[in-house]
């Protein structure tokens, strides 16, 4: 309490121990995981409105800041893997002098700070303790411009997210497969967890990303609208809150409707089951790499462009134009992102310029990466920021 400086309060401590108490027969995971959503934990340990450094420098060209560190360090030090690497039985493992082991340095705890960005308050609401107009009781919500987009190694000599599929091998029509997964949005096609791929013109809410469904024909439409046998028309659907596909599904086009479940190009973000209801698709994890062949330039903010996967791009974007994806590098073998879209380097958002401090930690093989104390790999690549980085093109 002492830390979240509020000793006035008492419905966000009763909700905060309300969690122990709803997984007290559960598993740690569970556990850790409402208390890393929990809004006075995030007070507690100063990552509520953490932002990544792209996002700092879109805000401020002058003033860069780097996320909050501070959770990224409990979670492992207090919460989890403690300071120092175990043997099965709970003594120190050593190393060659017979000194124990840590199981993270300061580099991991960087690393995993840009892990707990974009972390917000929901907007305050009635029926709650609120105190300073702030909502201390609902789970925070993910800001996904706040967050950090960029790689982040994992303690083993891997990356987060490591195991799952990437975004670019995902099979045509995901939401059709098994496993899919619908939210029920009710009469609001606005999305929760996902952006819209909004396009010039299309100011109607739900025009772009919704995909309609026929009754009678489509088994999409039948599985989300789950039907009573003793009713009709739209009356007799049954909406549940979540619903998974439990098999692959056959698909529809309707020119009479403008369904187009079969030749839809990429997952729809709404689903529309009459003309007041809406479901929303709930994507498949995937990975985005940072590197790619092919990249294309697309326009930015105030006339300036960057780097896009032509196979990625859901927004129909112009991709006539080609883009570089160059690299900077520093002593420690840390990796900066650059893009040169169509030769032109200087016009690019600050985070993906030349200039960008924007760093990232990855794993060389044999440890050997161009760096300003071996000449840039040898003039591999050239001396960059008083050779004090090198870039590679």
């Amino acid at each position: 309490p002492e830390g979240i400086k509020e000793k006035g309060g008492v419905e966000i401590y009763l909700n905060y121990y309300d969690i122990f108490v709803r997984h007290a027969f559960g598993n740690y995971r569970d556990i850790l995981k409402e208390v890393s959503y929990s809004p006075i934990m995030g007070e507690m340990l100063s990552f509520v409105d953490s932002s990544s450094t792209a996002f700092s420098l879109t805000r401020n060209r002058k003033a860069v800041s780097y996320p909050d560190e501070n959770y990224a360090r409990e979670i492992m030090q207090l919460f989890t893997i403690g300071t120092k690497q175990l043997n099965i039985d709970g003594t120190y493992m050593l190393d060659s002098r017979s000194r124990p082991i840590p199981t993270y340095d300061n580099n991991d705890v960087m690393s995993f700070a840009r892990a707990w960005t974009g972390f917000e308050r929901q907007i305050p609401r009635g029926n709650i303790e609120n105190m300073r107009n702030k909502n201390r009781i609902d789970p925070m919500d993910i800001k996904p411009k706040k967050r950090d987009a960029f790689p982040k190694r994992d303690l083993y000599g891997g990356y987060i997210g490591d195991g799952y599929p990437l975004c670019v091998d995902l099979p045509p029509r995901a939401f059709s497969r098994r496993g899919a997964t619908y939210r029920l949005l009710g009469s609001s096609p606005r999305s929760e967890l996902q952006g819209v791929p909004w396009r010039r013109g299309e100011r109607e809410v739900g025009v772009a990303g919704t995909l309609v469904l026929e009754p009678g024909n489509s088994r999409l439409y039948d599985i989300l609208c789950h039907p009573s046998n003793d009713s009709e028309g739209d009356d007799k659907c049954n909406f549940r809150s979540q619903v998974i596909l439990d098999d692959d599904l056959p698909c529809n086009d309707s020119s009479a409707t403008g369904s187009n479940e079969c030749s839809i190009e990429s997952s729809p973000v709404f689903v529309q089951v009459n003309a007041h209801l809406y479901y929303e698709y709930v994507r498949m994890p995937c990975v985005e790499l940072p590197f790619y062949k092919d990249a294309k330039a697309i326009p930015s903010s105030r006339h300036k462009g960057m780097c896009v996967n032509p196979q990625l791009d859901d927004n129909h974007h112009d991709l006539s134009k080609s883009c570089r994806i160059n690299i900077k590098t520093d002593n420690d073998g840390n990796v900066a992102i650059v893009h040169n879209p169509d030769g032109d380097g200087n016009r690019v958002p600050l985070h993906v310029h030349t200039t960008s401090p924007n760093y990232f930690g990855v794993t060389w093989d044999g440890n050997t990466f161009p760096s300003p104390s071996n000449n840039c790999g040898g003039g591999t690549c050239e001396h960059y920021n008083e050779e004090k980085e090198c870039l590679c093109r």
